[in-house]
C-alpha cells in the first residue's frame, strides 16, 4: 500500500553533504518502491502533521527536535543513525547531546545504521530493542569504473574526499605522506595528494593547511559537486580515508565501485565495509602505520594483489541499490506487524 513518506535531512537546502546524499537517494527508493515521498530539513518543523505515514529521519541529534514533534503526533520514525551519533554523542551520555542523542533512538520506531558492527557498537552503549535495529548499506550510482594501467607509472596520484573538521583527521593523512614521501625525495617518481571537500571547521583547516609547508605534495582542491567528485575515482591510483568517526563511509562504497584500490583507518565502520582483516586497513591516528601502508601498496606487488582479492569479497562491494530497497521494505513490514 502506498503511504505519504517525509525525509528530515540536517542539511540546508540538500547540499552535497552524506547526509543529504542519503536523504535523495532515499527519496529515490522510496519512489520506486511506490510511495509518495517529500524532502525538508530539520528547520521545516512546521511541515510535520498527522498525515505523514512515516518519517525517515537523519541525524538523531540536529533532528531531535523534529522526532519530539512526530513522537507527539505518533507518527512512526524510521531514525537513520549517523556517525556523529553513535560515536561522538553517544560516547558521553551525562552530557546535552548524548541525552538529546539517546532520547531519539527511544523515539524512534525503526533504527537504520548503515554498517554491520554498527550494531554491537550501539547496543554496548545505548538501551534499545535489537528487533527494531536493521542493517542497510549504502548504495551508489553513476561511479566511473577505473580502468587498469598496464604501464609503470612515475606519476601518483592518490584521492581524499571529505569535508574539513577533525573527525576526518586529515593531520593524519598530512603527517602519513609526509612520512612515506621523506625517504622518497630525489627520486624520479613523484606521488601526490588530492583532497577534495568544504570546510566544515575553520581553525581545523586553518592547522591542517599549516602543516603543508613541510610537504608540497599535498594539495586542498576545494569543494566539487557530487557529479564532479564521482568522475574523479577513475583518475586516481588510490583512495585515502583517515577518518576517525564514520557511519557508512559513503566515499569508500563508491571508490569501492570505482574499482580503486583503498587505504582507510582501523574504524569499525571500514571493517566492516572491507573486511576485518583487509590488509589496507592502518592504526587510526597512527601517520608511522599509514604511512607504512602506503609503503607497501606502492612497493609490493603482493600486497596490492592481496589488496583487490580482500575488496572482492566486501560487504561494500556487494552493496546494491535492490538490496537497499529491500532493507527498507523489510523495515516497512516490522513497522506493520
Amino acid at each position: 500500500m502506498s503511504k505519504f513518506i517525509k525525509i528530515f535531512s540536517p542539511s540546508q537546502n540538500f547540499e552535497d553533504t552524506g547526509n543529504s546524499v542519503t536523504a535523495k537517494r532515499y527519496f529515490e527508493i522510496l519512489r520506486g518502491l511506490g510511495h509518495e515521498v517529500s524532502l525538508a530539513t530539520n528547520h521545516e518543523i512546521s511541515s510535520v502533521n498527522r498525515h505523514i505515514s512515516v518519517a525517515f529521519v537523519l541525524h538523531a541529534t540536529k533532528c531531535s527536535n523534529v522526532i519530539q514533534r512526530l513522537k507527539e503526533l505518533e507518527v512512526p520514525i524510521v531514525l537513520i543513525l549517523t556517525g556523529t551519533d553513535l560515536y561522538n554523542d553517544l560516547s558521553d551520555l551525562t552530557i546535552r547531546a548524548g541525552k538529546t542523542c539517546l532520547y531519539s533512538l527511544q523515539a524512534a520506531s525503526a533504527i537504520i545504521v548503515l554498517h554491520e558492527n554498527a550494531i554491537n557498537d550501539l547496543l554496548k552503549i545505548a538501551r534499545v530493542p535489537r528487533k527494531k535495529i536493521f542493517v542497510v548499506y549504502q548504495s551508489t550510482e553513476n561511479i566511473l569504473k577505473k580502468k587498469k594501467e598496464k604501464k609503470q607509472k612515475i606519476n601518483h596520484r592518490i584521492l581524499m574526499v571529505s569535508h574539513i573538521r577533525p573527525e576526518k583527521d586529515i593531520e593524519t593523512a598530512i603527517r602519513g605522506f609526509n612520512e612515506f614521501i621523506i625517504p622518497l625525495k630525489g627520486t624520479s617518481t613523484s606521488w601526490e595528494i588530492d583532497h577534495y571537500g568544504g570546510s566544515a571547521d575553520l581553525q581545523y583547516e586553518k592547522r591542517a593547511k599549516e602543516m603543508l609547508s613541510i610537504n608540497k605534495g599535498f594539495n586542498f582542491c576545494g569543494i566539487r559537486t557530487k557529479e564532479e567528485i564521482n568522475k574523479l575515482y577513475m583518475k586516481y591510483d588510490l583512495f585515502l580515508h583517515p577518518s576517525a568517526v564514520e557511519g557508512g563511509s559513503l566515499v569508500v562504497r563508491e571508490a569501492l565501485e570505482a574499482g580503486l584500490p583503498i587505504i582507510a583507518s582501523n574504524i569499525s565502520c571500514h571493517k566492516s565495509l572491507l573486511g576485518e582483516n583487509y590488509n589496507g586497513l592502518y592504526k587510526q591516528g597512527s601517520a608511522k602505520d599509514l604511512a607504512l601502508k602506503l609503503k607497501n601498496f606502492f612497493f609490493d606487488e603482493g600486497f596490492k594483489k592481496n589488496m583487490e582479492l580482500l575488496t572482492r569479497k566486501s560487504n561494500g562491494k556487494l552493496a546494491t541499490r535492490e538490496k537497499e530497497a529491500l532493507g527498507l521494505k523489510n523495515i516497512f513490514c516490522f513497522l506493520e506487524t
